[in-house]
């Protein structure tokens, strides 16, 4: 419990104060007093690691026009870890770590690994074959790649 309360404890220092902080100081509080409601937070990580990776690269902090303009070619998935490991090669750090990432959206089926953000987003995996450990393991993803984040500027 030590290590997953030093993970969201990095989370909420790199997470945007207006758009996500308080959505992980909740989790924070509600998971440590209640380890079991992994399964609710399960789909939120798998969200926000898009998201912070996303703001690695320059397809974050649009304007509206522009999100406009691009509403048809959104990057996510693999391409977004693959423009983000591209914009960052100089950074050896954040390209392990990104790297490391791909294993979560790499396509899936009903029968793939336990943990992949596809299983969950598409509803292969209920939360009944969802794990703690998996669970733990994402945040800590998360608290790794956090302090390369640009959400605190947005």
């Amino acid at each position: 419990m030590k290590e997953i309360n030093k993970d969201l404890k990095t989370i909420e220092k790199y997470a945007h104060a207006n758009h996500w902080l308080y959505d992980w100081t909740l989790l924070h509080r509600l998971y440590i007093s209640e380890p079991d409601t992994y399964s609710l937070f399960t789909p939120f990580a798998f969200s926000y690691l898009e998201e912070l990776i996303r703001s690695t690269t320059s397809k974050y902090s649009l304007t509206r026009e522009e999100m406009t303009e691009l509403r048809f070619n959104r990057v996510y998935g693999t391409k977004i870890i693959n423009c983000a490991i591209k914009e960052n090669k100089g950074n050896k750090e954040l390209v392990k770590a990104l790297e490391d990432c791909k294993q979560y959206y790499l396509p899936s089926e009903i029968d793939s690994e336990k943990g992949k953000r596809n299983s969950v987003m598409h509803g292969y995996l209920p939360p009944l074959y969802w794990s703690k450990d998996s669970f733990e393991v994402l945040i800590h993803k998360i608290a790794e790649i956090s302090r390369y984040s640009n959400l605190k500027l947005s």
